[in-house]
């Protein structure tokens, strides 16, 4: 596992640590139509436990460190992260009851110019991690009533 901050990344067997083994290891680049399936297949089990819930999805915005596809690894982290923040907008506009939450592009934004980043340019600082949460708190305060906010540099979101 390599580390980051607090969090930890699973890698790949044989990129830090392990050994690829062809007949245990297979690379598999799930495309739209893969991804939004099983997606709407999870939602559905879960709604089929609690018919109330709501769902909350983002994409993450630490980036690949490395890839088996034949791309750089910036054109496959591209790719991916596209892919899924297409299929979580849409099945957000489709599902009544899924939100999506912007983590993605708070954080990996152009205009923030990676200053959210820790100097290894994958962990993202709690300074990124709060100012992307704080406005979605704000707006989806309805939505998710009984989200707790605490900490000195969070405010409780005011009733809409």
């Amino acid at each position: 596992m390599e580390r980051a901050g607090d969090y930890e990344y699973p890698m790949c067997p044989g990129t830090v640590a392990g050994r690829f083994d062809p007949d245990q290891h297979v690379f598999r680049n799930q495309d739209y139509g893969f991804i939004e399936a099983r997606l709407l297949q999870a939602l559905k089990l879960i709604r089929g436990v609690n018919p109330r819930v709501r769902v909350l999805l983002t994409v993450s915005p630490v980036p690949l460190t490395a890839t088996k596809s034949d791309a750089h690894v910036l054109v496959a982290t591209t790719w991916s992260k596209s892919v899924l923040r297409a299929v979580a907008g849409q099945t957000a506009a489709r599902l009544g009851f899924v939100d999506y939450f912007p983590s993605y592009e708070i954080i990996a934004s152009t205009p923030f110019g990676g200053r959210f980043y820790e100097d290894n340019k994958r962990g993202v600082k709690r300074k990124g991690s709060i100012t992307s949460w704080r406005p979605s708190l704000r707006t989806r305060t309805v939505a998710f009533r009984s989200l707790r906010v605490e900490g000195p540099n969070c405010r409780r979101p005011r009733p809409a």
